[in-house]
């Protein structure tokens, strides 16, 4: 039985709870000992929801990037490759119908804008965009205009390095968007959580619903089903999350909860902040819940209390966890 095997967002879930002026907010209020720790309830809740780890989020924009910027690339150079094989195919053909200088302005086009040849394709990025901006400077009025009077099945030779001028200028925006993602995974900036912060914020949270649980135990201003209300969805999300964590080291992949310090990463879907839990008539107060691997858990009532916990032990720091390098 582990709270550190519930998901975040189930425990936004359980915590969202008991901060609803609908559901649980008035009974922990009216209770002496429990409204002292609402601010704490409240800080570990907004905790979870401001420390979300978010470098995920930015391994995925890189991730679209560099996909978006092959897909440019490729259809960059198969632009370049084309013309090139165009411009020298015609040249060989003129020259074999023997109009040497036909052939000549062929040559003298293709080596125009690709000076080094087929090697223009294998350039990094940021030369292939630097030539995009310095190849109208190669071409006079003769060479544009033999341009524009060769035709091919999908355009002419004008129009396919027009396009290779907008595919190269791509290139250079791609660029630039990889390499501040990249600074930004690397720095840490862009509002991303590590991944030591969000567990800092996941064990805070797990404080909380401990001390809160301890001092309903003891808190005589509050009935058996009052207490049952408010520590029900906490004990089957705890149940549940227990069970999902069996059945994935059941199934041999090794899942321990943050074992290697991280934070949850879960499988199953997870619970939207707000919505109802699913309920457990066995439930009572203070049960332990562990599930068998493969079975569905069946409380079992403890035999003793848990010790109190004031507000001010909340603010104890907690031992930085080893973060993980994925």
């Amino acid at each position: 039985m582990s709270y550190r095997n519930m998901t975040p967002e189930a425990m936004i879930t359980v915590s969202q709870r008991w901060l609803d002026p609908e559901r649980d907010l008035p009974t922990l209020t009216q209770s002496p000992m429990i409204a002292g720790f609402l601010p704490a309830i409240e800080s570990a809740h907004n905790g979870l929801i401001d420390k979300q780890v978010l470098l995920s989020v930015v391994a995925n924009d890189i991730e679209t990037t560099q996909t978006e910027l092959v897909r440019s690339d490729t259809r960059h150079d198969r632009l370049k490759r084309g013309v090139h094989y165009v411009l020298t195919g015609l040249a060989e053909l003129a020259d074999a119908d023997a109009d040497e200088e036909r052939a000549l302005a062929y040559t003298d086009l293709r080596d125009r804008l690709l000076p080094l040849g087929l090697l223009e394709i294998s350039r990094p990025y940021i030369d292939e965009v630097g030539d995009a901006e310095r190849l109208p400077g190669r071409l006079d009025d003769e060479n544009r205009a033999l341009m524009a009077s060769i035709e091919t099945p999908s355009g002419t030779i004008e129009g396919h390095v027009e396009a290779w001028i907008e595919a190269a200028n791509e290139l250079g925006r791609l660029s630039e968007r990889r390499a501040e993602l990249e600074r930004a995974r690397a720095d840490g900036q862009s509002a991303v959580t590590t991944q030591g912060e969000a567990h800092n914020a996941k064990l805070q949270w797990i404080r909380m619903a401990r001390a809160l649980e301890a001092n309903l135990a003891l808190e005589p201003a509050l009935s058996d089903a009052q207490r049952e209300q408010i520590l029900r969805p906490l004990k089957r999300a705890e149940a549940e999350a227990d069970v999902r964590v069996a059945r994935r080291r059941a199934d041999g992949d090794g899942a321990d909860g943050d074992a290697g310090g991280g934070v949850d990463e879960p499988e199953a879907p997870a619970l939207e902040p707000g919505a109802e839990l699913a309920p457990d008539a066995g439930f009572e107060p203070g049960a332990d819940t562990t599930p068998e691997v493969g079975a569905e858990p069946s409380p079992a009532p403890l035999a003793t209390s848990p010790a109190p916990v004031s507000p001010a032990a909340l603010a104890e720091p907690a031992t930085a966890p080893r973060p993980s390098r994925a």
